[in-house]
């Protein structure tokens, strides 16, 4: 018995099976390793997308704008790695948009400053869609949320597309909604929120 590889017609090209599509869960409970799935984008932000499939979500970091957009259904082909306490494709990412659709977010989990602070204590992250007000501070490219209350934890926006219309808001309370993907720092420990939708307290959102 032969484990195939690759095969080809002499004088041919080279056909490599198709990857084993594993579900989000199945990869999120292995060990880090290079990983075939399946599912739909559900946030972007300027360096990465998060898809979720009916077991869960997973965010694929690209290192650059994707070119896939919320809605899309997509195959991801990487290796994964952790960080902010949480797996994730980390390199060598191949993702091809398979079809298109629209996205239901799930009702936003409030964090007031006091639920913020929780995340202080995770020893293991798992993505949730959340909801919270504060003040933004802008310096360079971190957009942080400054939440009443939360003396042990920040919000950050990570890698925002919509980074002009945020620095107009620097210093204002705005309300963010999105999904939280992971816990970054030490001392000082950020919430990583991946924006769907945020607004200056008393204005209009912005969707990116």
């Amino acid at each position: 018995n032969i484990m195939v590889t690759e095969f080809k017609e002499v004088g041919g090209s080279v056909v490599e099976p198709e990857p084993e599509v594993k579900t989000i869960a199945e990869i999120l409970a292995a060990d880090l390793g290079e990983y075939t799935t399946e599912g739909t984008v559900v946030a972007v932000n300027a360096k990465g997308i998060l898809i979720q499939d009916e077991t869960g979500y997973i965010y694929a970091f690209i290192g650059q704008e994707p070119t896939v957009k919320v809605g899309d259904t997509v195959k991801v082909k990487g290796t994964t790695s952790e960080f902010a306490l949480a797996k994730q494709f980390g390199s060598g990412i191949e993702v091809t948009k398979t079809g298109e659709g629209t996205v239901t977010h799930p009702v936003a989990k409030e964090l007031d400053g006091a639920k913020l602070d929780e995340f202080a204590d995770l020893t293991e992250a798992q993505v949730q869609y959340v909801k919270m007000t504060g003040k933004l501070t802008v310096s360079g490219n971190y957009f942080n949320l400054e939440v009443s209350g939360a003396s042990k934890v920040t919000g950050s926006i990570t890698y925002p597309q919509e980074q002009e219309a945020l620095k107009a808001l620097a210093g204002k309370n705005i309300e963010v909604t999105g999904y939280f993907i992971g816990v970054t720092g030490s001392s000082k420990k950020y919430a990583n929120i991946m924006v769907t939708e945020f607004k200056e307290v008393g204005g209009s959102v912005v969707e990116p």
